[in-house]
């Protein structure tokens, strides 16, 4: 048996998911979600290392809408119901949209949401860990804080709702503020105020208050958003989405 305080990789996290009992729907539904939610915020946290995808913002925004839609679709999947889990995927050609990531960490969390045998779930778990868990920079406030998360559920906590860097600085901040405000260059062909929503859903992430699910699955479905389009008009539709969003919240508070 392995705790969680002495998991120090991709394979002990796998011994550790493993040790969860499967024997009823229910515990094979909190298997996946603790799996899904564990490496999405181990990746959430180096996003900001993959900012050479975001460099290319300055010349080609599709390159960097589906890198960002794929942590959309990983973060929906990471809290939303077992039940809903399946469709979901299907319904935002996950898979369609991982084409553009350097390790497809998303690609490993997606897989883990929509598989039907929960230990292949652990399996695409601890393949998506393994890439996040390599010698780089913060090596080991990444790795920490992966443990915390495990430590936390162990502890019966919802981590969804802990800061992405519950125990310590953000030692990526730095690599976060670069890569902000080249989405919001306009001297690279972007619009400063395309990107709020991008923006905002990831600092929501940092600081453990995240948008609502509603929201993200709203966005991530939407038969509005054409994928293929430019980043002005994907970013301008979902800009009408929140609003409209945002309407009906006070709407239902206000009755």
């Amino acid at each position: 048996m392995i705790k969680a305080k002495d998991i120090k990789n991709a394979d002990d996290l796998k011994v550790w998911l493993d040790q969860f009992p499967v024997e009823t729907l229910e515990d094979q539904g909190y298997l996946r979600s603790v799996a899904v939610k564990i490496v999405h915020r181990a990746v959430a946290r180096v996003l900001p290392l993959e900012g050479f995808f975001f460099e290319r913002a300055r010349l080609d925004d599709l390159a960097t809408l589906p890198f960002l839609r794929c942590h959309l679709i990983a973060f929906g999947a990471s809290i939303m119901p077992p039940e809903e889990l399946t469709d979901f995927v299907r319904a935002t050609a996950a898979f369609d949209a991982t084409y553009v990531l350097y390790e497809g960490y998303d690609d490993d969390i997606v897989d883990a949401a929509a598989a039907i045998n929960v230990k292949e779930v652990t399996r695409c778990a601890a393949n998506a860990a393994r890439n996040v868990l390599t010698p780089i920079k913060a090596f080991y406030a990444v790795r920490a804080a992966f443990c915390t998360d495990c430590m936390a559920i162990e502890a019966g906590e919802d981590i969804m709702g802990l800061q992405l860097w519950p125990e310590a600085e953000n030692p990526l901040v730095g690599e976060w503020e670069n890569l902000r405000d080249t989405l919001r260059n306009p001297g690279g062909g972007n619009y400063p105020d395309g990107w709020d929503f991008w923006i905002d859903f990831y600092e929501r992430q940092l600081s453990g208050h995240t948008l609502p699910i509603d929201l993200i699955k709203e966005i991530t479905v939407s038969d509005d958003i054409d994928w293929k389009s430019d980043g002005r008009t994907i970013n301008q539709v979902i800009y009408d989405i929140r609003q409209r969003y945002a309407r009906r919240e006070d709407i239902a508070q206000t009755s």
